[in-house]
């Protein structure tokens, strides 16, 4: 299995207008699943998607970490970006169980998308859900 990408940034600002997202942070605390059945580790992601105002300063509001990622079961997480709209946010957050990540999603209703303080580039709700991965193949 070939290691992820951990602690880089893929983003390239001239590279051409895609619909396809861009990886422009990863943070990995763990290998990603690669065979999901019996006897493999399952991964349970909370994908949040939202406009912002601008980037730079949600991301400066992401990188304060409110309610605390790792504390809350946050294994490894991934900030996405449509290349053709730099003011959509796509944001995959990966825990061991759906209990952990249904934890997180009330802590982050909670705490931070009712706070205009914590999340002041967000512009209106996001769209939340908790999928399993039912198989995973590198290539």
């Amino acid at each position: 299995m070939r290691a992820p990408p951990c602690g880089r940034v893929y983003e390239n600002p001239n590279s051409r207008k895609s619909r396809y997202p861009r990886v422009i942070d990863t943070v990995c605390a763990i290998p990603p699943v690669e065979d999901v059945g019996k006897g493999a580790r399952e991964m349970h992601t909370l994908r949040i998607e939202h406009p912002v105002r601008d980037f730079g300063s949600w991301k400066v509001a992401f990188d304060k970490d409110p309610i605390g990622r790792e504390r809350s079961g946050v294994r490894r997480h991934r900030v996405l970006q449509p290349t053709d709209d730099p003011n959509y946010v796509m944001l995959d957050l990966e825990f061991d169980s759906a209990g952990e990540a249904e934890a997180f999603l009330a802590a982050l209703q909670r705490d931070v998308c009712s706070s205009r303080e914590a999340s002041p580039a967000l512009v209106g709700g996001p769209q939340t859900r908790i999928v399993e991965a039912v198989e995973v193949k590198e290539y």
